[in-house]
């Protein structure tokens, strides 16, 4: 349907604004790459917001908030963790140590991993020619990048390339489990569930 690619690729555009605004947001509030703490902080109340208006709104749609079973509440915190406390601290950390066009350029190793792992672990997705060659030519792309040159902009850091790439990889594996998680709960609540959790667990720490 045209509403999917249209909804898809609004996602993606204002997913890209992500990167500027967190690092202005990073010099509005004056969190220096050694803050951890505050970086954890910032990312944690971003996103528990997020998820605590997702759930409002899923309130006043009358969604249900009930869950399958009650052992899916196991699932639903993997899924918090992966898919907003781990993905989001890598993300941050790595965004502080990073330009933010270099680190938009290794995020997109997720989306290749994704392809990948989505042919390995569910059966209606079939690892194509045109994927291999697809994600090769991604791979190559992301490869070039790190071998750029040797200013210091270019160079490979764990905590700044590091970082980004066990966030595409957290992100990846979320992704995955995002079918999952619509066969627990209703994906919309369970988005909120995720980013509400998954936000105070960055809180808690960042705030400690």
């Amino acid at each position: 349907p045209v509403w999917v690619a249209v909804f898809a690729l609004t996602a993606a555009v204002v997913w890209g604004w992500a990167y500027p605004l967190i690092k202005l947001g990073f010099k509005e509030f004056a969190i220096t790459p050694e803050m951890t703490g505050g970086k954890m902080l910032f990312a944690g109340i971003r996103f528990c917001l997020s998820g605590l208006i997702i759930l409002m709104v899923a309130r006043a749609r009358r969604i249900s908030f009930r869950l399958r079973k009650r052992s899916d509440s196991g699932f639903l915190l993997l899924y918090a963790l992966l898919n907003t406390t781990f993905h989001y601290a890598f993300f941050y950390f790595g965004l502080s140590h990073s330009e933010g066009a270099r680190a938009a350029i290794l995020n997109t190793l997720g989306v290749f991993t994704v392809v990948i792992l989505a042919c390995l672990f569910f059966k209606s997705d079939r690892l194509t020619g045109r994927k291999v060659m697809g994600c090769l030519i991604g791979f190559l792309g992301i490869l070039a990048l790190n071998l750029g040159g040797e200013s210091e902009g270019a160079r490979f850091t764990w905590l700044g390339d590091g970082m980004i790439i066990l966030n595409a990889l957290s992100s990846a594996v979320a992704s995955l489990m995002t079918r999952g998680l619509s066969q627990r709960v209703d994906v919309f609540v369970g988005t909120g569930y995720s980013l509400a959790l998954g936000g105070l667990l960055l809180i808690l720490p960042g705030w400690l």
